[in-house]
């Protein structure tokens, strides 16, 4: 494991005990945690899941597994904050069956345009969050800055100011990009960078691995932010 993967499993511990126990620190009002419906999950959950090693071994671990995640579930929507030791273990669990690149990529958007319209379309982008990812204050899914302020400056690449203005008034009355929209067109420049090469630009000089370094928020607070700059050029 490489020194930089090391800091960022330690980056990733972190981030989730701060999650856990700041999200769960006061009991939950959830009627659902009711110690009698508790009961009758628990007898529910056997009956679908049963643990019989005897009749079907792998089935039997694999059904122990899943309660493990079940039960884990239930306790964390129901108030239960983990301690350190125990979220340590967690992790140390999840790292014996992959990697920190596999739970990145399991997390990210991904490069599917249409795909990811659709999961938008269920979001609301923040875009005060997506200023912080663009100037680098917010970082990715892999703990690094995107680096996109260094680049579009105007020069090396358009510029952030009027983004919407010039998307909509320039950029969409190209006929190749006849029936986009400026949130398709500006999802695309970001998981697909060379799809469309503005004027004036070069090609192959925007990293082509944000659909792998972005979740559907930050891809969606990105793009909110990108619709807010609507500046005259």
């Amino acid at each position: 494991m490489t020194k930089r993967l090391l800091v960022l499993v330690g980056a990733l511990a972190v981030l989730l005990l701060a999650l856990i126990t700041t999200a769960q620190t006061t009991p939950s009002d959830d009627p659902n945690c009711d110690p009698a419906i508790l009961e009758s999950q628990y007898t529910a959950i056997m009956g679908l899941l049963p643990i019989d090693f005897a009749k079907n071994p792998a089935q039997a671990n694999a059904n122990l597994f899943k309660l493990s995640l079940l039960y884990q579930q239930i306790a964390l929507s129901c108030g239960y904050a983990p301690t350190e030791d125990e979220v340590g273990t967690l992790l140390g669990v999840v790292f014996e069956v992959t990697d920190l690149e596999t739970i990145i990529l399991s997390s990210s958007i991904g490069d599917d345009t249409e795909a990811i319209m659709t999961e938008l379309e269920m979001l609301t982008g923040n875009p005060m969050t997506g200023q912080l990812l663009y100037n680098g204050l917010e970082n990715g899914l892999d703990g690094g800055g995107l680096g996109c302020a260094g680049c579009h400056n105007g020069q090396t690449a358009p510029s952030s100011q009027a983004t919407w203005t010039r998307v909509t008034e320039v950029r969409l009355q190209d006929p190749a990009l006849a029936g986009y929209t400026v949130e398709q067109y500006l999802i695309e420049s970001i998981v697909h960078p060379n799809a469309y090469i503005s004027p004036d630009y070069q090609a192959n000089l925007m990293p082509d691995n944000y659909g792998k370094r972005l979740d559907a928020q930050q891809l969606a607070d990105l793009v909110a932010y990108l619709d807010s700059q609507d500046q005259l050029e």
